[in-house]
């Protein structure tokens, strides 16, 4: 887990279960190939936005999408978090089951000062699952950070 030790931000992009909010509904209404086609824009607009060396995103689960910002303080990941937010928002992808009435992500920013070898990837996950529940609580489409 060489990356894992190289890396001190993760933000855990949050659905039903984890991922887009309100996911399954948007799966029940426009069915799974749509939810799929959905899943692409969202995570085509997420790999536009990665400009910084290290940064990945990628597919984590079924709907979960997670972007990871090595060498990045709390500060900036919530920024970074809250511009994908925004930039997925602009993208009005129609979705009637969501109150909003288009596509919107709640974001979990797990944040560790320090990495050391003792920590797994676990560690961040949890951090950032943690935020993710705060997030979805405060009512989505919104960024919380652990």
């Amino acid at each position: 887990m060489l990356f894992f030790h190289q890396t001190n931000q993760l933000i855990r992009l949050w659905s039903e279960p984890l991922g887009l909010d309100h996911f399954k509904g948007y799966n029940d209404t426009y069915g799974h190939l749509a939810g799929d086609a959905c899943l692409r824009k969202i995570a085509a607009t997420i790999r536009s936005m990665e400009s910084r060396q290290g940064d990945l995103a990628a597919r984590y689960g079924g709907e979960e999408i997670v972007v990871m910002l090595p060498n990045c303080d709390r500060k900036n990941a919530i920024a970074i978090a809250e511009t994908i937010l925004q930039k997925i928002r602009l993208l009005a992808i129609s979705h009637a089951a969501n109150p909003i009435g288009i596509v919107t992500v709640s974001a979990g920013v797990g944040v560790l000062q320090s990495v050391d070898q003792s920590d797994s990837p676990n560690k961040i996950i949890a951090k950032a699952d943690k935020a993710l529940y705060i997030a979805k609580s405060d009512g989505r489409n919104c960024v919380a950070a652990c």
